[in-house]
């Protein structure tokens, strides 16, 4: 059987990752504070999931504000890059009780990724496991590998950097 016979499900990001802009704390402010701008949540490592108008799985976007008031600082926080000219980040939330049963409310459910991948389109599931697995990164290196301090995101969460040694 040819290797094109099989797909990876999690490698259809559709995002600009626009890492020519990541950079500019400036421009990712405006994104960030864009009302047309969106953003996914990953609680525990797993994304907040609807059903959409015709019964199928999907991403259910927050606005960028929400996300932010959650995150409670950059640290949560990551840009995910462009759909077209729409900024999408994610925000990592990891506390002990389920957020839709607070200030998600409504919006969804917190879902396996693993398992609701195949009910995803090849694209959502590309960006949220492209979340899922920055967070995970981002969790698994908060020290500096030179000198042990605590480390800062940076680049629009894309890159750690060490504040004592850089």
């Amino acid at each position: 059987m040819p290797l094109t016979a099989f797909t990876n499900v999690f490698a259809g990001n559709p995002l600009n990752r626009a890492s020519e802009r990541r950079g500019d704390g400036s421009w990712l402010a405006e994104k960030l504070a864009d009302p047309g701008s969106l953003a996914v949540a990953i609680w525990n490592g797993k994304p907040l999931l609807e059903r959409g108008k015709n019964g199928e799985t999907q991403i259910s976007y927050i606005p960028t504000k929400m996300a932010e008031d959650l995150a409670k600082g950059f640290e949560r926080l990551l840009f995910m890059g462009l759909w077209q000219d729409t900024a999408v980040f994610a925000v990592d939330l990891d506390q002990t009780a389920d957020p839709t049963e607070g200030p998600l409310q409504g919006l969804g459910k917190f879902e396996d990724l693993r398992a609701s991948a195949l009910n995803l389109s090849v694209a959502e599931a590309g960006i949220a496991a492209t979340a899922r697995q920055m967070f995970e990164w981002r969790r698994r290196h908060k020290h500096c590998a030179n000198c042990g301090e605590p480390s800062e995101a940076r680049d629009g969460g894309w890159k750690r950097v060490c504040p004592s040694c850089h």
